[in-house]
């Protein structure tokens, strides 16, 4: 009885004739990827045609996307110079009492860092207080805005930038309203105009040229100019609008495609190239194929038709993957436990991703903590002490009793700043305040009074402030600094109320103050500080409410629910 092993003499094993077939496949093959090869090579190079109008297509429209980009990079700077200094008390106080000294200090030497050539300041009957005119070529002046040309623009809610010709050149003008620095939504009765110029020299199209990779040039007129549309030349235009919605002038672009041109006909030679080198290795690999697997397979074959391993002798020397099949099976076992080992070392590496996402994310808290501290006590500190020393300076020659008075208190306030900055660093920033709630309340209505002066009247229930924990007093106090900040810079206040008392519903904690309360639409602006408020109050599971005042101000509830005893 013969094995599984040995060849069994009463079967008959078949001849296998491996070498016609596989010869003949791989010729088939080849003559069929051949095919496929040419036929694609002739498809590609009929479609690069449509390709090419399609590119020529979308770069213009790269072209003038990047144009009107680059138009409305440019007027941003000349709107913020116009936007930030029309609406300042202290421009508005120019206007009323020209004083050259500020204007050279404030006005001409801003003039260069929002590269403008020229400023002027308007009263309302249209008057012209200050002028300005610098950095321009020789014989050339800014243009000389009418007294129409102003009401124009004094009558439009919210004036746009425009461009007007002047000598032969170009000059892009912003106008204005002056306001105080209080009407933020812009909707007071203006008191006159600021109005700001920059002037279009070669260095701007210049850079134009080069951003767009083109010519670029300038045409006055308010008629559309003649493009010229020929394959790889063409042009593109833009309107530049004047003060009345019309057109003053036009920039023209001279554009080519030639890159694209040539990069069709390189792509031409690099696709003949690639065609040889495809068949090149084709005819390679076929070879290559007689050689490392149809003569082996020739060889496995003869060997299975004679039941007989010898033949594969010579191939178990063989370094080729064909030589490594008599050994795969002794190896797989070496593999499996590799594999084993392998996954385990993957999960250790999951494990420690795992922690380090963990710390990571600990990090990131203990970072968004720290800003939120600062925000709500240091910057809040700092601020009041700039405030503080801002309003000594004036003082120090007309009062200096007081002056003194209030750099004392900014240095109480940085002393402070850096009790709690040693706090933050030492981790000891939730220690009990000295003397309470009340005392630091106190302290605290004593540093803030650098930015306005107000006055504090502070109802701290003893049994309401015993029911509070050191976490839940120092995020009272943070808040409280944050609102008295608020009272005094945005509300104008001059009284401010803090209550703590204990109710049925739980601690109530009430910041009242007697200041300009919300706004007209009744919406608070949001910020650092209100999102910080909103927080603080969120971890300690209270209800915020922010009211106005039953006379006028604004009214902060804080409820924090106290859990009944079991």
């Amino acid at each position: 009885m013969s094995t599984p092993f040995e060849p069994n003499p009463a079967v008959a094993v078949p001849h296998i004739r491996v070498r016609e077939p596989l010869r003949l496949r791989f010729t088939l093959l080849w003559c069929v990827l051949l095919f496929v090869f040419s036929s694609s090579f002739f498809l590609l190079r009929y479609l690069e045609s449509f390709e090419y109008a399609e590119a020529v297509s979308r770069q213009k429209i790269a072209k003038e996307e990047l144009l009107r980009q680059w138009l409305g990079l440019k007027g941003a700077s000349l709107r913020q110079f116009a936007d930030d200094y029309s609406q300042w008390d202290e421009m508005l106080q120019f206007s009323r009492e020209p004083d050259e000294r500020w204007a050279r200090d404030n006005i001409e030497v801003s003039l260069r860092n929002f590269q403008s050539c020229g400023a002027w300041v308007y009263r309302k009957d249209g008057t012209l207080v200050y002028s300005i005119e610098q950095g321009l070529p020789k014989d050339v002046h800014a243009p000389v805005l009418t007294a129409d040309l102003l009401r124009e623009q004094f009558t439009r809610e919210r004036a746009e930038p425009f461009f007007m010709a002047s000598c032969g050149s170009l000059f892009e003008l912003r106008v204005a309203h002056l306001r105080t620095s209080a009407d933020n939504e812009r909707t007071g009765e203006p008191h006159g105009w600021y109005v700001v110029a920059r002037h279009w020299g070669p260095e701007q199209f210049q850079s134009l040229s080069v951003l767009t990779q083109s010519r670029a040039s300038i045409e006055f007129g308010a008629a559309p100019p003649v493009l010229i549309d020929e394959g790889e030349r063409y042009q593109l235009a833009h309107p530049l609008g004047d003060a009345r919605g019309g057109t003053v002038a036009w920039i023209r672009l001279h554009c080519g495609s030639q890159d694209i041109a040539g990069q069709l006909d390189h792509d031409w030679v690099q696709l003949l190239i690639f065609s040889s080198f495809v068949v090149i290795t084709m005819g390679i690999i076929i070879a290559c194929l007689k050689l490392w697997v149809i003569s082996p397979l020739e060889l496995i074959g003869r060997s299975l038709a004679q039941g007989d391993a010898r033949p594969l002798a010579d191939l178990e020397d063989d370094r080729g993957e064909l030589g490594h099949v008599a050994q795969l099976v002794r190896q797989s076992f070496d593999q499996r436990r590799l594999l084993e080992a392998e996954v385990a070392a993957r999960r250790q590496a999951e494990a420690a991703l795992r922690q380090s996402e963990a710390s990571l994310l600990k990090s990131m808290e203990e970072r968004a903590e720290l800003a939120r501290n600062l925000h709500d006590g240091v910057i809040q500190t700092l601020f009041a002490a700039g405030m503080g020393v801002g309003g000594a300076l004036p003082l120090l020659t007309t009062n200096p009793a007081e002056a003194r008075e209030r750099l004392e208190k900014s240095r109480l306030m940085l002393n402070e700043v850096i009790r709690d900055m040693r706090s933050f660093l030492s981790g000891m920033e939730q220690q009990e305040p000295e003397g309470g709630m009340a005392g630091a309340l106190a302290r605290m209505a004593h540093h803030m009074q650098g930015i306005r002066s107000f006055t504090p009247v502070i109802e701290i229930g003893e049994l309401a402030e015993d029911e509070l924990s050191t976490e839940e007093r120092a995020q009272l106090l943070y808040i409280s600094r944050e609102a008295i900040s608020n009272a005094l810079r945005h509300g104008q206040a001059s009284t401010i109320r803090f209550t703590l008392s204990l109710e049925p519903s739980g601690i109530l904690y009430v910041i009242a103050d007697d200041g300009r309360g919300l706004p007209k639409d009744g919406d608070l602006q949001p910020g650092h500080g209100l999102a910080n408020i909103r927080s603080r109050a969120g971890e300690l599971s209270a209800v915020l409410e922010i009211l106005p005042a039953p006379a006028h101000g604004l009214v902060l509830r804080i409820l924090i629910p106290i859990e009944a005893s079991p």
